[in-house]
């Protein structure tokens, strides 16, 4: 189980998204590559089997030439040196939940405070707009609009995985991606 010994020595995980080394994860045998790339997909979208080779190798030479490329819902992208992994925002697109305590988001975040009226949803472009600067400056674009944002119909009230003020709204339960690593 030579996995999640890889990645721990070139990657990390925070919150959702994971991150690669870009310099050490181009230096991994082909192999661990594609394992990765293809735990990472299963892991992101809680699919139940592995990606087609064909796909895995192409997305692991846009990963080698810094491109962008997208596979089963994931999103790898090349930012300050890493390899960027989140969640493709059009696999979101109408996945949302009441905002009632023991609501479960996306099998990851767990409501823990309710507010009446309101519900769950991913940021997405129309929250990402009603953000702050403060709250921008979190993290990328391409992760930002995935993380859950708490709306009252349109209006956006919290972001708390992008504010530290309103982060015990939600918990996160879903699956450690070294977890999943060590089970699979």
């Amino acid at each position: 189980q030579m996995l999640p010994i890889q990645f721990e020595q070139i990657g990390k995980q925070e919150l959702t998204d994971l991150f690669w080394d870009y310099n050490a994860f181009i230096a991994l045998p082909e192999e661990f590559k594609f394992r990765l790339i293809s735990s990472a997909v299963m892991w992101n979208g809680n699919l139940h089997y592995r990606p087609r080779f064909k796909a895995v190798l192409d997305v692991s030479q846009n990963i080698c030439e810094k491109r962008t490329a997208v596979l089963g819902g994931a999103i790898f992208y090349h930012h300050a040196g890493n390899i960027r992994i989140t969640t493709e925002l059009n696999s979101l697109r109408d996945i949302a939940v009441n905002c009632s305590i023991g609501s479960v988001w996306r099998n990851i975040w767990e409501v823990k405070i309710e507010i009446k009226d309101c519900h769950i949803a991913p940021i997405g472009n129309n929250g990402n707009n009603q953000l702050t600067k403060q709250q921008r400056s979190i993290m990328p674009y391409l992760s930002r609009i995935i993380q859950p944002g708490i709306f009252l119909k349109e209006k956006l009230l919290l972001a708390p995985t992008l504010d530290s003020e309103s982060s015990e709204y939600l918990s996160f339960c879903g699956i450690k991606f070294n977890d999943f690593l060590k089970n699979h």
